[in-house]
């Protein structure tokens, strides 16, 4: 039991450094992360009552999708710190809408397990990153 807690600690203490570091709200990313998991039940549960192949391979893919939504706060930071621009508020804000849409996908899987209608997807994490693709594209052109 003592090496886990050690093992945890070495990979809990860098990352709360790399969060202070770069001004991610660490309450916020915790809240994205348990919801991200609660989606990934939500939704198995959701495949099994919609009859939808259910595979590791699936599963898998949706996993490692969640981890790449997880890079976005990420990388938005890291681009910010190094070019020193002030971008905290929209890090703050792609958080707070990737929190939002996890939270409507698990109440969309909810609803389809008990009444196996489908709900509409929203594709929360392209919006945020197509706003970000265009604020950077701004910034570029002003730099020429």
């Amino acid at each position: 039991m003592e090496k886990q807690s050690t093992a945890l600690n070495l990979f809990l203490l860098p990352l709360a450094s790399l969060l202070q570091f770069l001004e991610i709200d660490a309450q916020k990313l915790t809240i994205l992360v348990v919801l991200m998991c609660i989606d990934m039940i939500t939704g198995t549960f959701k495949a099994y009552r919609t009859k939808e192949n259910i595979t590791s391979r699936r599963w898998i893919a949706g996993f490692l999708s969640k981890l790449v939504v997880l890079l976005v706060p990420f990388t938005i930071a890291l681009m910010a710190k190094g070019v020193d621009f002030e971008v905290k508020w929209f890090i703050g804000f792609s958080l707070s809408i990737m929190v939002i849409a996890e939270a409507y996908s698990i109440l969309g899987n909810i609803y389809t397990f008990k009444t196996g209608e489908w709900v509409a997807e929203i594709d929360a994490v392209s919006a945020v990153i197509k706003v970000l693709r265009n604020f950077l594209e701004n910034m570029i052109e002003r730099g020429r």
